[in-house]
């Protein structure tokens, strides 16, 4: 707390600010955003309550900083252990539970977690849903489209296979992380492989680098269309990290 708001007097780091009262003192119409505070220190939660409550925080210094021009967004992951034995909409043994289910069992355990007082100030509470498949394949092709973006700037035209979305849709989801693991997919079998195998390479013309799935494997073939004949292609196994 004593980075947030400042040490109180008599203590090291009395002279300095706080980062959030400070920040806020210097830029009263703000977003702030805090992170997973079912995490958070009790110490948090009750400061948070004085801001929502009076509108202003006290800093180490004992000055009120004004909040009421401020945006406080919090996120959790309040009724995420009960959502696990889900996964992209279906549970083990069958369906998983609807939307309307799972928002009960998210505010179920917000209003076992979180005081009365602290959420009667709350304006609302919004419930995400576990990713669905096409959610992944969407988020999926984003991110290749940036690696391919990338690939242009070395004449080189990134393609893929429908199949490729499905590999890192499988391998990239996670109940806690969601869709994040996918990045670092993309960057361990798509992106080192680029750098290892094609990148370097000095032929001259615009290659076709073609991403697919052989053998539950990603594999990244390229045939340039200026230097090669018809057909003629290198191929580079990407293995599994």
């Amino acid at each position: 707390m004593s980075r947030l708001i400042g040490a109180p007097p008599g203590y090291v780091g009395y002279e300095a600010a706080g980062d959030l009262t400070e920040r806020v003192r210097r830029r009263p119409y703000s977003v702030v955003l805090f992170d997973e505070v079912d995490k958070a220190h009790p110490r948090l939660l009750t400061s948070l309550l004085q801001v929502l409550d009076s509108g202003h925080l006290s800093d180490g210094q004992g000055r009120k900083v004004n909040f009421r021009n401020t945006v406080i967004i919090m996120t959790a992951n309040y009724g995420s252990e009960q959502l696990k034995t889900g996964r992209l909409g279906f549970a083990v043994d069958g369906p998983s539970s609807g939307p309307k289910d799972i928002r009960g069992i998210v505010e179920g355990e917000v209003k076992r977690r979180l005081l009365p007082e602290f959420l009667n100030r709350l304006d609302g509470t919004v419930v995400f849903e576990p990713l669905t498949e096409e959610n992944l394949h969407a988020i999926s092709r984003m991110l290749l489209a940036r690696t391919a973006a990338t690939a242009t700037a070395r004449s080189i035209v990134l393609t893929w296979d429908d199949a490729v979305l499905d590999w890192l849709s499988k391998r990239g989801y996670a109940a806690r992380d969601g869709a994040r693991p996918i990045r670092q997919l993309i960057r361990q079998h798509i992106e080192d492989g680029l750098v290892d195998g094609f990148y370097s390479d000095s032929r001259a013309g615009t290659r076709t680098v073609h991403v697919s799935v052989r053998d539950d494997e990603l594999v990244l073939t390229t045939a340039s269309e200026e230097t090669l004949p018809e057909g003629a292609a290198d191929e580079l196994v990407v293995l599994p990290a």
